[in-house]
């Protein structure tokens, strides 16, 4: 499972999408958990709600996926540099 979500979620360089997978499956596998007792419908409502709000959120990402133009990750723009973090001591 682990070698799958390195190649998928961390190695991939459309990442967008396989989060956006990940943020869809949440409410149904809490969903799936509800009868196992491992999960209440209440934790399955704030699922559905998280997913919701990071599908809105992403959804500039979303069109650029629909037209094939999600920029890959290690494709930068000519001339527009990337700041870097601040660094803390």
């Amino acid at each position: 499972m682990h070698r799958y979500v390195w190649r998928e979620l961390v190695r991939n360089p459309r990442r967008t999408l396989a989060s956006l997978v990940g943020v869809a499956l949440a409410p149904i596998v809490t969903a799936v958990l509800v009868p196992l007792d491992q999960a209440t419908w209440a934790g399955v409502a704030l699922a559905l709600g998280g997913s919701a709000l990071v599908t809105v959120a992403h959804a500039d990402n979303i069109e650029r996926l629909r037209g094939g133009t999600e920029r890959r990750l290690s494709t930068r723009s000519r001339g527009v540099s990337v700041p870097s973090a601040p660094r803390t001591l």
